[in-house]
């Protein structure tokens, strides 16, 4: 899951890869309902990262829920599979 400042906005579901050093470039997230309609996720960059909880299962970001909103768009398939 993932944890804005304040509060909890949706859940990781995959990463763009850069694809000559394997770097994570950006998280897929699918911040559910409220954004911008179902089968669309947002991408956030992994620097925008303040800490992972293994224990929580959330990734916590600074980030606000409106910061996310003017994030970019990523477009899953229906199944869910990066398009």
């Amino acid at each position: 899951h993932i944890q804005t400042v304040g509060r909890a906005i949706g859940q990781v579901s995959g990463f763009l890869v850069d694809d000559h050093s394997w770097a994570i470039r950006d998280l897929i997230v699918e911040a559910g309902h409220w954004y911008k309609g179902k089968g669309k996720a947002t991408l956030i960059s992994p620097n925008k990262i303040r800490r992972i909880s293994y224990a929580e299962s959330k990734v916590f970001v600074n980030l606000t829920r409106e910061a996310v909103e003017l994030s970019p768009l990523h477009h899953l398939s229906p199944a869910g599979a990066v398009v």
